[in-house]
């Protein structure tokens, strides 16, 4: 009984104090509360306290910038970015902010954004040197590109993602043909310490082999300086001859003479090569037949002319029937159709190594009133594979809802169904 009536007794005095406590006091209770779950390393309740504590008290700009960190963290940009833009409006001097709209806005893709934001960022904190790198990207995608090259060459300088960042100034070096600065680039990037991610790897691969087939293409055109002039065919002759079985293009024009002139020629063409392997009059070896001259991919094998990719199982991705709460269903599901192609680019990706993969992905979302998406969680999944589960869920954290009916915002619980189109 003498419990009872305490736990009572103890209800009531926080009622009272509650009812004696102002929204300004609640919000940095809140904001407290907040600090101290991301001290925790929990996300998600600091989401929750620094949410409260923005809703009882909009003008609190730590709060707002916190939420705007928290969900960056998160990789749930559209919220991040959004947080971020109301603390800069309370705090326009602040270059923090800045920050987080524009790398939100980088991962959003929206490079404009990016671009005024993260310039702003500089010009109130020019020490903030790893912005460079993210403003360079963002203006290569808008094309302004002198601009761009600028700020790689500032990103370099200030020791910023150093081998992403000669990457990029080797591929602008390649696009106007300066060759050595484009090999030094790339020997700085090959000697740098530790492995380099798979992505980096790649495109260094990609550059070096470009790189190969330009000095070649460069080479064989320093050799033709001297050749006879009846020897010296313009390309587009090459191009527009004509040839029977019996006597073939090349023929046709350099008289039976050495095939890799025409590789020659075509080299400097972007993304296309020429494939070798076979006798002169049958330019392509195994993938030419009868005198015919053919232009194959790069990536073709060397002696079989044309590249032959074996067909690729077709990904078919359905949305279920959304359940929802703080607003229609109709419009979630619209909503949720935003990063479709997207969710069908993830699973393809595997599907390549995996035909049987297949099997269905539960989400909940959770978006505020204004229907930035907060969070996203698997709820259930028969798929099986983390990789393409983790990237739809970095899709749907792009979405934009509409505006909730409920000041509390949105849930929803959607199925996404993943299989292989029989053939």
């Amino acid at each position: 009984m003498r419990t009872a009536r305490a736990a009572l007794a103890a209800t009531v005095t926080a009622i009272l104090i509650s009812a004696c406590t102002t929204p300004e006091e609640q919000a940095r209770e809140a904001l407290a509360a907040g600090e101290q779950a991301l001290e925790r390393s929990d996300r998600d309740g600091a989401v929750a306290q620094l949410t409260k504590a923005t809703e009882l008290d909009p003008t609190l700009a730590r709060a707002w910038a916190l939420l705007a960190d928290a969900q960056l963290q998160g990789e749930f940009w559209n919220a991040a970015r959004e947080a971020a833009r109301r603390a800069a409006q309370l705090e326009p001097r602040s270059a923090a902010h800045q920050e987080v709209i524009g790398r939100a806005s980088v991962a959003l893709e929206a490079w404009a954004d990016a671009r005024d934001a993260l310039t702003r960022a500089l010009e109130l904190e020019p020490a903030r040197a790893a912005l460079h790198y993210e403003l360079a990207r963002a203006l290569e995608r808008l094309e302004a590109r002198d601009a761009a090259l600028a700020e790689y060459q500032a990103a370099l300088e200030a020791g910023v993602e150093p081998l992403r960042t000669r990457l990029a100034l080797a591929r602008s070096a390649l696009g106007i043909n300066d060759l050595g600065e484009a090999r030094n680039l790339l020997d700085e990037a090959a000697a740098l310490p530790g492995e380099p991610p798979d992505g980096a790897r790649a495109e260094l691969a990609e550059l070096r082999e470009d790189l190969s087939t330009r000095e070649a293409a460069a080479q064989r055109a320093a050799a033709d300086v001297g050749r006879p002039a009846d020897r010296q065919v313009p390309l587009m002759t090459m191009l527009g001859s004509l040839g029977s079985a019996d006597n073939g293009a090349i023929a046709d024009v350099l008289s039976g003479g050495d095939p890799g002139d025409l590789d020659a020629a075509l080299l400097g063409v972007r993304d296309v090569a020429v494939a070798n392997g076979g006798p002169a009059g049958t330019h392509g070896g195994n993938g030419v037949e009868g005198g015919e001259s053919r232009i194959a991919a790069p990536s073709g094998p060397m002696g079989t002319g044309v590249r032959r990719i074996a067909p690729q199982p077709e990904a078919v991705v359905t949305l279920g029937a959304p359940t929802v709460t703080g607003g229609d269903a109709q419009a979630a599901a619209q909503a949720m159709r935003q990063q479709l192609n997207r969710y069908r680019t993830c699973y393809e990706w595997r599907l390549e190594s995996n035909p049987s993969l297949a099997g269905r992905l539960t989400l909940r979302i959770v978006a505020d009133a204004q229907g930035h998406v907060a969070s996203v969680a698997v709820a259930s999944t028969t798929l099986a594979d983390p990789e393409v589960e983790r990237c739809i869920v970095r899709g749907v954290g792009r979405i934009s809802f509409p505006a909730s009916e409920s000041p509390r915002g949105w849930t929803v619980i959607v199925p996404i169904d993943l299989h292989a189109a029989q053939p």
